[in-house]
């Protein structure tokens, strides 16, 4: 295996910088869907008293300072800012969803968008 490698070549800082913004954010919601969709149909996950407790915060985050970010997301304190939301299970660890939307997003509204993934990957109570 270390030869395969070696044949590679040296990645440069640029060369992955290239590659990084090739790709889709959406990527990695839609790989955490699959993920989250196969942990939990498989049934083997851990519950308390037959319930899966789960935990929604949400925070601001601080965007890459920049007129595109600023206009996506809005500033706080001249700053481009966002606002993040995450269900957690706490029994097992996964994040179940995130939710980023710009920093004016009232965090009630992402936490029922990220209540709805949770109810549509556990399914039917």
């Amino acid at each position: 295996m270390n030869q395969h490698l070696a044949n590679v070549g040296r990645l440069t800082k640029q060369a992955l910088s290239q590659a990084r913004d090739k790709l889709q954010p959406e990527a990695f919601t839609d790989l955490n869907h699959t993920l989250m969709d196969a942990f939990y149909a498989a049934g083997e996950y851990r519950q308390v008293s037959h319930f899966l407790p789960v935990a929604i915060d949400g925070s601001i985050l601080e965007r890459p300072n920049t007129p595109a970010m600023a206009e996506a997301f809005g500033t706080l304190s001249e700053l481009a800012r966002a606002r993040m939301c995450h269900a957690y299970d706490v029994a097992n660890g996964p994040c179940l969803s995130a939710t980023q939307a710009p920093c004016a997003t009232s965090e009630r509204d992402l936490a029922r968008l990220d209540m709805a993934e949770v109810r549509r990957i556990l399914g039917p109570s």
